[in-house]
């Protein structure tokens, strides 16, 4: 019976060493490469993080939120060649709607001081088509959906 606890102890201690190991290696890689690693099966709540775009028309818009707080937004409109960039920090905020579901609001600011995104998000993963999806809301506006750029 002892010996059963012990395979079980190590093999728990020996997951443990891999999940630690990989967490520690994608930080490390998300520093050299400038990107960023989401996983999945992350406890951190991290499924917001990365870049991403949306297409309307000629308008093509992106943005990348970072994992230390600071995000980039970028505007780029197809018919001319001018571009608007944006940098700065962005809050994740915890609210609560009136039918008494959880949301996350996205408040981001540039750096001087503009209000960016000031948004409830919701992201999911759709299957059918094996892609991440980012929706930015309103309380009374329809849901702009942004994709998963991969890095």
């Amino acid at each position: 019976m002892t010996r059963n606890i012990k395979y079980f102890l190590f093999s728990l201690l020996t997951v443990a060493a891999f999940l630690m190991l990989r967490h520690w290696l994608d930080r490390k890689r998300e520093k050299i490469q400038d990107i960023d690693i989401v996983r999945a099966d992350m406890y951190e709540g991290d499924s917001h993080l990365g870049t991403w775009a949306q297409k309307n028309g000629n308008v093509l818009v992106t943005f990348r939120l970072k994992r230390d707080g600071n995000f980039n937004y970028e505007v780029d409109e197809g018919t001319s060649k001018d571009t608007v960039r944006y940098a700065g920090k962005y809050l994740l905020l915890p609210a609560s709607g009136k039918d008494g579901w959880d949301y996350v609001r996205l408040v981001a600011v540039s750096d001087k001081g503009d209000t960016i995104i000031n948004h409830f998000i919701e992201t999911t993963h759709a299957t059918k088509r094996d892609v991440d999806v980012l929706s930015l809301k309103t309380d009374t506006t329809a849901a702009m959906l942004f994709y998963r750029v991969k890095q």
